[in-house]
């Protein structure tokens, strides 16, 4: 059985996530902090407690368990709370998703290149209106290259600007 970093896993998606991976025969490891998680709902594998804004117990985890790939679902995600604290959720979930792809990067699951293998980006779920992103090891694509990054990373600037 391969290991399987899930962040967010003790959250609605990710939980279900879990339950699918462990039936696909693979070991969900659950990574969340529980602000919006729950425990109990950690059923198929292991758990780690543990915060995107924390760089150390994302490699700590990465050491430990040598997951081949990572699901990332980990986000605040209250609309109503994004309006009123929008640096607080840009922070978490920006920089949160930004220490997990380099941390991807630094255990091997990814190259320097940004050739994460097998991400796809959604940024509005119908039912959540969150952003997910899912990293595999299946199928090779490359990330974006630095213009588009570039392009995008402008746009951030100019939201957060606005919204401060």
């Amino acid at each position: 059985m391969a290991n399987i970093l899930v962040t967010g896993g003790a959250g609605y998606i990710g939980s279900h996530a879990c339950k699918a991976l462990a039936a696909a025969g693979h070991t969900p490891v659950t990574f969340d902090n529980l602000v919006t998680g729950w425990r109990n709902a950690v059923k198929f594998g292991p758990f780690v407690q543990g915060d995107l804004l924390n760089r150390a117990e994302i490699d700590a985890a990465f050491e430990q368990y040598q997951p081949v790939a990572v699901m990332h679902f980990a986000a605040l995600s209250q609309v109503g709370d994004s309006m009123k604290q929008p640096g607080t959720y840009w922070r978490n979930n920006v920089e949160g998703s930004l220490n997990l792809i380099e941390a991807t990067v630094a255990a091997g699951c990814a190259d320097q290149n940004a050739n994460i293998e097998g991400i796809e980006l959604s940024e509005r779920d119908e039912h959540y209106s969150t952003m997910r992103l899912v990293i595999s090891v299946r199928d090779r694509t490359h990330l974006a290259n630095v213009d588009r990054i570039l392009r995008i990373g402008k746009r951030v600037a100019r939201v957060l600007r606005n919204s401060a």
